[in-house]
């Protein structure tokens, strides 16, 4: 039609229609409509007025955070290469701005207008009821970059304009704005995609690529990673993932879909830093595993115990370090040193981080339960109530004071002892003497954990970048105020004057007074140090002081660098240890020499099995071949080294007893040709040639003095 309607001072009510306008519906030529109104006028397009599609318009975009969505007509933080989660609710419009609902048939196409820029997903939508919903889309465009997107529709014929004879622009295609988002976490920014790493793979750097699962991770692709059992993490943007000194004690992530940890969770009665920290009703059992306290009486009875039992042993070691200055033949004292020397040595080295399997681990365990067991008297866990952290450090701390404090502990307890037995029996010697070596028997005892102590309270651990903290307690920082304050007035002072000084004085003392140590009050003093060795060789116990504060060393302060070159070079130390030991054979009886050989070697085979260990994939029969080697090596050494003090006691025991020696040789003498019943400090020269075979006879009982006596056809060299 050529003419132009027009439809002037009109009033539409309560029309309706089944499709589209209610009142007025045209499709060639548009009408000139002036002053008209609608009342209540239906269809299901344009119940008052309806013509037909001439626009495209972006009514909003939904996005994950807003379902109501926003109406900006930008699409932003889309991420290159992915399918983007946020949708384009597109309408078609009419010459009125309506949305032309009857519209389901047309098509809409999206592509990019830039030629830097590429659509994928679905490109091709569908209208209903007027309106599209584009989803399920993804463009690649380089990162933080800006593009647009162009959607082309269907639904507007511009054959129609020219027709309808109206001033409206027609236009088929919408151009919607684009801001490429940054690359993030957990995606690896490749050839202007940000890509998605896939399970076991991760990425916390998005320059770089997806990179392999770290050990000890669980990976679910991203950046999600969180720990498996016996692995602790330190935050949710750490790639290392640490093995747990006390394995048990971290129980790891638990699994989709419960809520994830990407820390590790403990187990009851551990917290903190790799589950080091022992929660409030626990205590510290050993260097890492904690244990339930008991009930306040039952661990004061327990304390008392441990007590009363290490009182008892400093006892026995310095009743016999006083006996055998008095009686050369007891070498009692010797004994139990060469098997403190062990243990010490022994506990160290099982000690190290070697990943030990199971089987051997509980050996381990136990043998450094009794090496750390003056250690265990002095936690007070259970008594102070520790409940965090910091009350855990403030109890470290004192403990660290009481350590420095030590060695003057050790006088007064020897003043204690001694002074009264010395007012009693108005006897000065037993101050000078006795006092001393009871001083110098408890302070060479404790030196090895006073020591460890220390130097633990400087071995820091980096467990992220730029945070340490120490490594035997791993929830009390390091370099702080607090820390560096105790380092500098407590911990360097005590290594300067216990650690290395003492010993060294002692040293130089012992060497200034090498003529006199055969002397009974030198003997008395110093002799738990010297007894045992050979004149020439009397500085011989500093050499394994030594020995141990440099095994020590490695023990504490190798563990952030290389547990393989901590283990490899305690094996440089223990195997020159052995050499020495071998080439000088320092103690006076062989069997004393044979025994501290043994101790050694013990301590070589555990650090040899632990090196075996760190290739990890051990299956169960070189599990077992590694315990049976561990077993063998300690039966070894302990089972020579009862015998031997069996057999030197039994000795001695007849010595002293006539009913015995009666009992078993039908007189009152014993023969010995016992290599252990030799003097205690005498000519090195005349120990090795002399061939001795003696009668031991007891003629005086009430003095227990023994008098040699040859035997016929026995002789003297």
């Amino acid at each position: 039609m050529g003419c132009v309607v027009t439809i002037t001072d009109c009033e539409f009510e309560n029309n309706s229609a089944r499709g589209q306008g209610g009142s007025i519906y045209w499709k060639d030529s548009m009408p000139e409509i002036n002053n008209c109104s609608y009342i209540g006028g239906r269809a299901m397009y344009g119940p008052d007025i309806a013509s037909f599609p001439i626009r495209l318009n972006l009514s909003s975009i939904i996005t994950s955070e807003t379902e109501a969505g926003k109406t900006s007509g930008e699409l932003l933080g889309i991420a290159s290469g992915q399918l983007t989660d946020q949708v384009l609710i597109v309408t078609v419009l009419d010459h009125y701005g309506q949305v032309v609902t009857i519209d389901t048939g047309s098509a809409l196409s999206l592509a990019s207008a830039n030629s830097s820029t590429s659509v994928l997903g679905v490109t091709a939508f569908s209208a209903v009821n007027g309106t599209y919903l584009v989803q399920g889309f993804g463009i690649t465009a380089p990162p933080a970059s800006a593009t647009t997107l162009l959607l082309r529709s269907t639904a507007v014929d511009y054959t129609k304009k020219a027709k309808s004879r109206d001033n409206l622009t027609y236009s088929d295609s919408l151009a919607v704005s684009v801001q490429m988002r940054t690359c993030l976490l957990g995606e690896s920014h490749q050839s202007d995609q940000c890509l998605i790493c896939p399970a076991s793979k991760y990425s916390l750097d998005p320059e770089g690529s997806c990179k392999a699962c770290p050990e000890g991770a669980i990976c679910y692709g991203n950046y999600t990673m969180v720990p498996q059992e016996e692995y602790w993490r330190v935050d949710m943007l750490s790639e290392q993932f640490w093995l747990c000194p006390y394995k048990p004690a971290c129980l790891g992530s638990p699994e989709p879909p419960n809520v994830l940890s990407f820390t590790g969770l403990c187990a009851e009665g551990y917290f903190g830093n790799l589950c080091n920290g022992c929660s409030p009703g626990f205590s510290r059992l050993n260097a890492a595993e904690c244990a339930r306290c008991p009930s306040f009486l039952l661990n004061t009875v327990r304390t008392i115990g441990i007590i009363l039992a290490v009182l008892t042993f400093l006892a026995l070691i310095v009743w016999s370090t006083i006996r055998s200055a008095e009686r050369t033949r007891s070498h009692l004292s010797i004994y139990i040193k060469i098997f403190l020397n062990y243990l010490q040595l022994v506990m160290i080295t099982a000690g190290f981080s070697l990943s030990w399997p199971a089987y051997v681990g509980v050996l381990l365990d136990a043998q450094q339960s009794a090496g750390n067991a003056a250690d265990q008297i002095f936690s007070i866990d259970c008594f102070v109530g520790t409940s965090s952290e910091e009350d855990q450090a403030t109890a470290l701390r004192l403990k660290l004071v009481f350590m420095a404090f030590l060695p003057p502990l050790i006088l007064a307890l020897g003043l204690v002892v001694w002074l009264p037995v010395a007012l009693v029996r108005r006897k000065g010697s037993f101050v000078k003497n006795e006092m001393v070596a009871t001083c110098v028997v408890c302070f060479f005892l404790v030196h090895p954990s006073l020591v460890r102590f220390q130097f633990a309270f400087l071995n820091c651990k980096e467990l992220s970048a730029g945070s340490y903290w120490l490594a035997a307690y791993l929830n009390i920082k390091c370099w702080d105020s607090i820390h560096l304050r105790y380092v500098l007035i407590v911990a360097v002072p005590s290594m300067i004057l216990w650690t290395l000084g003492l010993p060294a004085l002692c040293l130089m003392y012992i060497y200034k007074s090498r003529y006199r140590l055969a002397l009974t009050y030198m003997k008395l003093r110093l002799g738990f140090i010297y007894n045992g060795y050979t004149p020439e060789k009397f500085y011989w116990e500093f050499i394994i002081i030594y020995r141990k504060i440099l095994i020590i060393s490695i023990a504490v302060f190798f563990t952030s660098v290389s547990t393989y070159l901590q283990a490899l070079t305690v094996m440089i130390v223990i195997l020159a240890a052995l050499s020495l030991q071998s080439k000088h054979k320092p103690y006076i009886v062989p069997d004393m020499n044979e025994l501290e050989v043994r101790g050694i070697l013990v301590g070589g085979v555990t650090i040899y099995c632990g090196l075996f260990s760190l290739t990890q994939g051990l299956d169960l029969p070189a599990q077992v071949v590694l315990l049976v080697i561990l077993v063998l090596a300690n039966a070894y050494f302990l089972s020579y080294w009862v015998f031997k003090v069996v057999s030197t006691s039994w000795h001695i025991l007849k010595l002293r007893c006539k009913w015995l020696n009666s009992l078993f040789s039908g007189r009152y003498k014993v023969q010995s040709a016992s290599p252990s019943v030799v003097p205690m400090f005498g000519t090195a020269e005349h120990l090795r040639n002399s061939s001795i075979q003696l009668n031991c006879f007891i003629e005086d009982a009430e003095n227990s003095r023994i008098h040699l006596k040859p035997p016929d056809n026995s002789r003297i060299d």
